[in-house]
């Protein structure tokens, strides 16, 4: 473990930096953007000229749908196997009574809670496009963007919050009848530290699911009543009202709550994560507002945060 926590750290710093970079180079540069957005994007950036990277613009496509479903069953799976690492190999009360490290559970399993949510969108709630595809580029980059997101929030605090060798570990827990309640009781013991931050920070995770949500099944209505696709907006949902993107609001807020719910050694990957994030969403929703604005729709001035952009 302490050789992959050590590969870990210097490989992760190396993807947020590049992930940050190619953000900001997008937001400058149209022709990446060409190549890499999707969706209605795609299509407008497409009509912009001939790219200035024909070999990226050339590479196949991933179905929409597929491409989503991938992110979020990889994330899930992670997840699951982070939470079932943290069951199966509980660090012992004696050699570790700091509050954060007991409460390690809270955050995979918040994850997890996430994950499935999201893929359960993808299956059952969105609308997707049968000419909608992603760029296997960004379908890529995207698979890269939940791997290290999972491994920063449910195993990285599992492997590396202290030295490995200053871990004392009970040996892995049999998963029988006998051992249910043991497991168990360990389980809610960890989660019985959660501080009050926490539980602030999980409260908040949950709202931003629930926005998000709503936001995505509005979105989702709109499309199943739209005979020809075109570009509409479903003005009468509150939270449209507000800005044009609100389920991006959302989602920058979610990374935003988990920086406390991981514990502080994990926290400079999720914040990594977080301004990925917010660059990169807000780079979308400022072009889905030009989109409506180019199209004389009544929306909203801002695209993601209410009041300032």
């Amino acid at each position: 473990m302490s050789v992959l926590c050590s590969l870990y750290t210097p490989v992760a710093a190396l993807f947020w930096a590049l992930s940050v970079l190619s953000c900001i180079f997008a937001a400058v540069s149209p022709h990446l953007q060409s190549a890499t957005s999707y969706g209605g994007l795609r299509g407008k950036a497409a009509g912009r000229g001939k790219p200035a990277f024909p070999l990226l613009a050339s590479l196949p496509t991933v179905p929409t749908q597929v491409a989503f479903g991938s992110f979020y069953a990889t994330l899930l799976t992670l997840t699951a196997a982070g939470i079932t690492l943290h069951i199966m190999y509980l660090p012992s009360a004696e050699g570790n009574s700091s509050p954060s490290y007991h409460s390690m559970l809270l955050a995979p399993l918040a994850l997890a809670c996430h994950g499935a949510r999201r893929l359960y969108e993808v299956m059952c709630v969105h609308v997707f496009s049968s000419t909608s595809h992603v760029p296997v580029v960004t379908w890529v980059a995207g698979l890269a963007f939940y791997v290290f997101v999972s491994l920063a929030w449910a195993h990285n605090p599992i492997l590396c919050a202290t030295p490995i060798s200053h871990v004392p570990l009970i040996e892995p827990v049999p998963l029988s009848s006998s051992s249910h309640t043991s497991v168990a009781q360990s389980v809610a013991g960890d989660l019985s530290h959660t501080s009050g931050l926490q539980a602030l920070a999980c409260l908040v995770f949950l709202i931003c699911n629930i926005v998000q949500h709503r936001c995505h099944v509005a979105l989702a209505d709109l499309r199943r009543q739209t005979i020809v696709r075109t570009y509409s907006y479903p003005s009468t949902n509150l939270f449209f009202r507000a800005c044009t993107c609100p389920h991006y609001s959302a989602e920058c807020c979610l990374y935003g709550s988990a920086l406390f719910l991981v514990c502080p050694e994990a926290r400079w990957a999720i914040l990594s994560a977080l301004l990925f994030t917010c660059a990169n969403l807000t780079v979308t929703a400022t072009h889905s507002l030009k989109a409506y604005q180019e199209r004389s729709m009544q929306v909203p001035p801002y695209c993601i945060l209410p009041g300032v952009w």
